[in-house]
């Protein structure tokens, strides 16, 4: 039996279509980049401007609309980063965790860590944070609110229960931050 040349082509025709369409699906998502990836890529940014002690890079990730519930500013945040940053330096990673929540263009990141300070005061001890991200117009996820949920095994009072950020001259004067449930 002889396979005629025609159905040949045919069917390389249609291999190399497949194999093109299964590149291309690959390439795109390669390529294409997820709003999750994003929101990832700001905390992982957070993150890194912390562990370095860089209050600018830090900010940098702070949308410029930023104001908490408690009525914290975005240049109070500036002061108290830069404040907390020179009086204690950058802070060292042993545990890193997040988990987030997103609802169209605003995301909840629940953040939980176990970190040392050692400028100043040497200390390890764990927080919980929780951050919201809004995706701006163009297109980047930034903080517009930030409260502390627990520090050292103690429930945070907000910003007023932190006695390093109580004896800052930035500090801001608020009640109760929102609630995070640990399990």
């Amino acid at each position: 039996m002889t396979i005629s040349l025609s159905f040949r082509r045919r069917h390389v025709a249609a291999a190399a279509t497949f194999v093109g369409v299964v590149v291309l699906i690959f390439i795109g998502d390669w390529l294409i980049v997820t709003d999750g990836e994003r929101i990832d890529a700001t905390v992982r940014a957070l993150r890194a401007a912390v562990e370095r002690g860089d209050a600018q890079a830090l900010m940098a990730r702070v949308s410029h609309d930023f104001r908490n519930r408690g009525g914290l500013t975005r240049e109070d945040l500036a002061g108290i980063a830069e404040d907390f940053f020179s009086l204690y330096g950058p802070v060292e990673f042993h545990r890193f965790r997040f988990d987030r929540n997103r609802a169209g263009d605003i995301t909840v990141v629940a953040v939980s860590a176990i970190v040392s300070v050692d400028k100043g005061r040497a200390g390890t001890g764990s927080s919980a944070w929780e951050l919201e991200l809004k995706k701006e117009a163009d297109g980047v996820w930034r903080v517009t609110d930030l409260a502390p949920m627990r520090l050292d095994g103690r429930d945070t009072d907000g910003w007023n229960a932190l006695p390093e950020v109580r004896s800052l001259r930035s500090a801001p004067r608020q009640g109760r931050g929102r609630g995070l449930q640990e399990g």
